[in-house]
C-alpha cells in the first residue's frame, strides 16, 4: 500500500497499464475467464440467450486485511474485453 492507501493494482489500473494489470492479477486471482453476462428483459433470454448476452472476461481478487484472523474478502473485477 502507498500513502493512498493505494495497491499495486490499483495504481496500475489508474495509469491505464493493462499488461502490468494482466500480470498482477494473474498472480493474486482466485479465478480467471469468460463467462456471459445476461442483460434485458428476463423473459426473452429464456428464448434467445445469444440477444440478450455477451462475454465478459471476469477475475475474483482477494481483498482487504492480510490478517487471517479475519474472514476473506473477495473483489469481482468484470471486463468487456481480455
Amino acid at each position: 500500500m502507498n500513502d493512498d492507501c493505494q495497491t499495486p493494482l490499483d495504481v496500475a489500473r489508474e495509469k491505464g497499464n493493462i499488461n502490468v494489470v494482466r500480470a498482477i492479477e494473474e498472480h493474486i486471482c482466485l479465478f480467471s475467464g469468460w463467462m456471459r453476462e445476461f442483460y434485458g428483459p428476463g423473459f426473452i433470454e429464456i428464448f434467445v440467450p445469444q440477444l440478450v448476452s455477451r462475454k465478459v472476461w471476469v477475475v475474483v481478487l482477494p481483498t482487504g486485511s492480510r490478517n487471517h484472523t479475519t474472514p476473506l474478502k473477495l473483489g469481482l473485477a468484470i471486463y468487456s474485453s481480455l
